[in-house]
């Protein structure tokens, strides 16, 4: 498609490119079978809790997370999903509210739009923390995110972005 894309508008100062939000969640799910996410067991766990946390496992119906079991690696990425289509409550539905997907989501548009790597940046929306982080407990975990989300994008020659 891409390629057709390019073909038919040749004209483009910029050509089309492929944002891989998929390939991230991807790469992410095996990293959390593999026990290879650091900090995501502990941040699930800390957040079990969390008034926004428990109401999106209280809808988990298609892929059931058991209540009271915060997070498990076996359900990979699932563990950031409320069904099978929806990350948990998105930040702008109160300020309680949050999602990990949604963070990770983000790091992937701004990476490919801007071709800089996400690592290192504050995990923030004007001054204020995202995903309910905890940039010094979680900073281990919000690392592995962004060297992952900058490891797929810089990596997949159709987003035109270099490592």
């Amino acid at each position: 498609l891409l390629a057709e894309l390019n073909e038919k508008y040749k004209d483009l100062p910029t050509p089309v490119r492929l944002i891989p939000g998929g390939e991230v969640l991807a790469a992410l799910d095996t990293k959390i079978r593999e026990g290879k996410l650091p900090g995501i067991e502990a941040y699930f766990t800390r957040q079990a809790n969390a008034e926004y946390f428990a109401k999106a496992r209280s809808k988990q119906k298609i892929f059931p997370i058991p209540t009271g079991v915060p997070f498990d690696a076996s359900f990979g990425l699932i563990n950031f999903y409320t069904d099978r289509y929806h990350f948990t409550d998105l930040p702008h539905n109160s300020p309680n509210d949050g999602t990990i997907g949604g963070y990770v989501t983000s790091l992937v548009v701004y990476t490919t739009l801007t071709g800089q790597s996400p690592v290192g940046l504050p995990a923030t929306i004007n001054g204020e923390g995202w995903e309910q982080f905890d940039p010094e407990v979680d900073g281990e975990l919000i690392r592995a995110l962004q060297e992952t989300v900058w490891e797929v994008v810089s990596n997949n020659p159709l987003t035109g972005v270099k490592p």
